[in-house]
């Protein structure tokens, strides 16, 4: 796809920040074609993440480089000094979007929070996302992923080794695409208006919103006294018990989806249990949530005595009961839906060799986004400088105040 025939070729977005949602704006904001620069902290190298190991060479992370390939250009700037803020204050004239997800005090060291961005650039998108939210009694608390899932009651997720934290950082990602909707709103409002305006959202706001009717469970007590859930459930829905993770004789764990009374009529008979059905104490849904520990040790009794593959044949065979084998997450390198789809990207790593990554997913009037190489801290400094009219005496100022960083 030409960059100049991609959806939102012409547009403009200055990414500041940290981690998955910086990464994350990114990378999307520049696979639809925007022109997409991220202002990189030239006093920490950029972003925490590349410190995280394993590491390739002094500074570059490969669980930093996995998340944050993109079209997108890296200027090293420092905020704090007032050079390195005139630079950004630049790079935001014709820009339509700033996104970042710093805390609010080197928000304000750093010139950049709303109430320095407003009045200078009125048709600007400022968009904000914080751990707690930007105003409320705890406004200032930060964290991250796993402190959010703490603080929402669903960090220990419960296996059959008993709790242990979530890995993938699935608040993150939500948070980072929250943030580009209601980027996507306040553009569509300036079609209108013709004005910017803030939008600011959070860990953990988005967090609690998913948790859903598990929050309507326990929160309202009429609702949770008609629906028992307790610490046995591992293996199954909060509310559904014929959504369960089968017990299998090779130790595998195939997921299974029955959630439609004819999905679970289909498992029953595909198990040689269809009896069950007449059992009052499983004839509806209701009964079956009453029930589920009795309803599943049933069910396990018939599937643990097959292998995990044997299961899923046998569902498919069925034909309109969901079940999937668990895998390895390496396995999934293979998935065939997935390379049909494009989802399997080969880039180049910053080691200049090539790594596989997972690509974007969405597609926009046919549009696929196109794969781009990583990018290194600094790389783009000079470009984006010199595009904005700085000459070789001005960009050696900027060094020498060490309001910038170039790479060598």
């Amino acid at each position: 796809m030409e960059n100049g025939s991609a959806p939102l070729a012409g547009y403009k977005v200055v990414v500041s920040g940290v981690h998955v949602l910086k990464a994350r704006i990114s990378a999307l904001f520049s696979a639809w074609g925007a022109d997409v620069i991220e202002i990189a902290a030239r006093s920490t190298q950029g972003d925490g993440a590349r410190f995280v190991p394993p590491l390739h060479g002094d500074n570059d992370s490969y669980f930093f480089w996995a998340q944050n390939y993109g079209r997108r250009r890296i200027v090293a700037l420092d905020l704090r000094k007032q050079e390195g803020r005139q630079v950004a204050y630049r790079l935001l004239e014709d820009a339509d979007v700033f996104a970042t997800n710093l805390p609010s005090k080197v928000l304000k060291l750093s010139g950049v929070g709303w109430e320095d961005l407003e009045p200078r650039f009125p048709r600007l998108v400022g968009a904000y996302a914080s751990y707690a939210g930007e105003d409320g009694p705890e406004a200032q608390r930060t964290g991250y992923h796993h402190t959010a899932m703490a603080r929402l009651g669903i960090a220990m997720l419960a296996s059959p080794a008993g709790p242990v934290l979530g890995a993938i950082p699935w608040i993150d990602h939500g948070t980072a695409g929250r943030l580009r909707e209601l980027i996507l709103v306040a553009l569509l409002q300036r079609e209108r208006t013709g004005k910017g305006c803030k939008v600011e959202t959070s860990l953990l706001e988005y967090g609690a919103e998913t948790l859903g009717y598990h929050a309507a469970l326990a929160w309202t007590p009429r609702l949770a006294e008609r629906v028992h859930v307790d610490a046995k459930q591992w293996d199954r829905h909060h509310t559904v018990p014929t959504l369960f993770m089968s017990r299998c004789s090779d130790g595998s764990r195939p997921v299974v989806g029955a959630v439609m009374r004819a999905q679970v009529v289909k498992l029953l008979r595909a198990l040689g249990l269809e009896h069950l059905l007449e059992d009052e104490r499983f004839k509806t849904s209701e009964a079956r949530r009453r029930n589920a520990h009795a309803l599943l040790a049933i069910i396990h009794g018939k599937t643990r005595h097959m292998k995990g593959e044997e299961l899923v044949e046998l569902l498919e065979r069925e034909g309109g009961v969901p079940v999937e084998a668990h895998r390895d997450i390496a396995a999934v390198r293979n998935d065939p839906q997935l390379e049909a789809r494009g989802m399997i990207w080969e880039i180049d790593g910053p080691d200049g060799l090539p790594m596989t990554v997972p690509g974007i997913a969405g597609r926009v009037g046919g549009h696929q986004p196109d794969r781009e190489r990583a990018r290194h801290y600094a790389e783009d400094t000079e470009d984006v400088l010199r595009d904005l009219g700085y000459s070789d005496e001005d960009l050696a100022l900027l060094e020498k105040n060490e309001a910038i960083y170039r790479a060598s």
